[in-house]
Formats: structure tokens, C-alpha cells, sequence
């Protein structure tokens, strides 16, 4: 085996782990957001969604802020793999850059959409 072909491989095998590790991590820390068991007697029929229009839209919402806040971090890591991994390749570098700046851009346009939902929320009177 030469010993590009050996780097190749070796190349790959580190991003199949890192792939598995990462996806994981994600599974066993976000496994709590996902569990939607509900409290009924035998006697009771439980509804499916409970709340207000403002109460469903909210948590639909944080449940979306909470995918986004765990997908950003792992793509400003990927960007990092990739800018790191780049070995002076200009055009692989660049693709990690654009990769974390704009894993922090939607960041940055998550958290300001929460805080204005919040805001209109209480501009309203709703919350």
C-alpha cells in the first residue's frame, strides 16, 4: 500500500469516527427533548396539544431554538475540521471560514428571532 493510498484511509477512518462520536454526543445529550409522555388516568383521553395558540407556537419555538443551538456549535466545529485540516489548500480553507461564519451568523439570527418573538410577545400581552 503506498503511502498516499495509507493517508487516504487513515484520512477517512478519523472522519467516520468523528462523524460517529459526534452523532452520539448528540443523541445521548438531547435525548430529554424528545420524550413526550403524558400523565393520563385510564378513564381520561389525553390530547394531543395542550395550551394556547401563543403557549403551541412557543414551544414549537424553544423546540426549534434547541436543534439550532446544538446543529451551529457542530457546524462551527466541522468548519474548524475543515479549515484545519486544509494543508495549505487556499479553496479548502476557505470553505472551512465560510462554513463558521455562517454556522455564526444563523447563531446570531436565532437568538435575536427569540428575543423579538419574546418582545412582541410582551408588546402584545401575550406573554
Amino acid at each position: 500500500m503506498s503511502q498516499d493510498a495509507y493517508n487516504m484511509n487513515s484520512y477517512f477512518r478519523c472522519k467516520r469516527i468523528f462523524i460517529l462520536t459526534t452523532l452520539i454526543f448528540c443523541i445521548v445529550f438531547t435525548a430529554n427533548n424528545f420524550v413526550f409522555a403524558q400523565d393520563c388516568g385510564p378513564d381520561s383521553i389525553c390530547p394531543a396539544i395542550k395550551g394556547s395558540v401563543t403557549d403551541i407556537i412557543g414551544n414549537l419555538i424553544d423546540f426549534l431554538l434547541t436543534i439550532a443551538l446544538i446543529i451551529c456549535p457542530l457546524m462551527i466545529v466541522i468548519g474548524g475540521f475543515f479549515f484545519i485540516t486544509a494543508a495549505g489548500d487556499p479553496a479548502k480553507a476557505n470553505k472551512g471560514r465560510q462554513i463558521m461564519l455562517y454556522a455564526l451568523i444563523g447563531l446570531v439570527i436565532i437568538l435575536i428571532s427569540k428575543g423579538l418573538v419574546a418582545a412582541v410577545q410582551k408588546a402584545v400581552g401575550a406573554a
